[in-house]
């Protein structure tokens, strides 16, 4: 029996990983300026953030954000053909602890260990929406575009809604064309070229056919049926991945096509021994007080 939806509540699952970053970058701008912010003046800068957020979804009752622990994330296991965001700065930016902590004792955020934030998000939705609690998800991530429902993204300040066909041809564009520049996941493409490498051979003058951009990824997906693109995918893994030396081994590509999936697919039930807090609180009147959003421009 279907559950029946609770229409007074509407709770915002916000990503909260990049509000560390943006408002950590809004503290180097202000020192390559001159001005160096204390930790309670990047503090407001992360409530107008907040503020922001709550102010452009005003269907929204409630929130919760979540952020990752980054050293317990079952990709970093699964990705075997490339380290997971290996190629990102392991660096942090100075009040990166500090943030996060204000985030969690200010602002209700739990820190997920085991999953990402992303995965947070769509747990905790479908968890919602089975107890009949609509739920919307914010972040800048597209990978959260493959979930159906309401959306909004914080650097467009744009609300749109994602039905479900629209939701699976996202996810499936993302197995064909993988991530390489934010996450490291090879895709298609990618994973002809690492064959290429492990050869000994260039990747300069990389034959067109081979590659997998979107608007390659597109044609496959017209020319798949909804309920076919894994199968069409599988084979197209399998064509281009499934090649090691001079013999074909079908293995491998399914292999590199299963991990590819792994990588990019948002979790929607927690894996054993991950705990995912499902409380939100109210969005009171004093979260949606103004406060200027250009950061640049902020008066300290």
């Amino acid at each position: 029996m279907k559950k029946k939806q609770n229409t007074k509540v509407l709770v915002n699952l916000i990503d909260a990983d990049p509000i560390v970053y943006e408002a950590c970058f809004v503290a180097e701008a202000k020192e390559k300026e001159g001005v160096y912010l204390n930790e309670y003046q990047v503090f407001k800068v992360v409530d107008t953030i907040m503020r922001a957020i709550f102010r452009h979804t005003p269907m929204s009752t409630h929130y919760k954000p979540y952020l990752t622990i980054g050293k317990d994330n079952f990709r970093l296991k699964r990705a075997t053909t490339l380290p997971y965001k290996g190629e990102r700065k392991k660096d942090k930016p100075f009040f990166y602890d500090k943030v996060r902590d204000y985030l969690v004792k200010h602002w209700n955020a739990q820190l997920v260990s085991g999953v990402e934030a992303d995965d947070a998000l769509t747990i905790a939705k479908k968890h919602h929406e089975a107890k009949g609690i609509k739920c919307m998800i914010s972040s800048i991530d597209k990978d959260l575009d493959q979930e159906e429902g309401l959306h909004y993204n914080p650097k467009r300040k744009q609300v749109y809604e994602i039905d479900y066909p629209k939701a699976q041809r996202n996810l499936w564009k993302q197995v064909i064309i993988g991530d390489p520049t934010t996450d490291n996941i090879p895709g298609l493409s990618h994973a002809y070229f690492w064959d290429t490498i492990r050869e000994g051979d260039s990747m300069l003058g990389e034959p067109r056919e081979k590659q997998y951009g979107p608007a390659r990824a597109k044609r496959i997906l017209d020319e798949a049926k909804g309920d076919d693109y894994a199968t069409r995918i599988l084979n197209e893994y399998v064509d281009v991945y499934g090649y090691d030396g001079e013999e074909r081994t079908i293995q491998h590509g399914i292999d590199r096509f299963y991990e590819t999936y792994d990588l990019v697919y948002m979790l929607r039930e927690a894996p054993e021994g991950v705990k995912i807090a499902f409380d939100y609180l109210p969005i009171r009147r004093d979260d949606l007080g103004f406060e200027e959003e250009n950061h640049s421009s902020l008066e300290f």
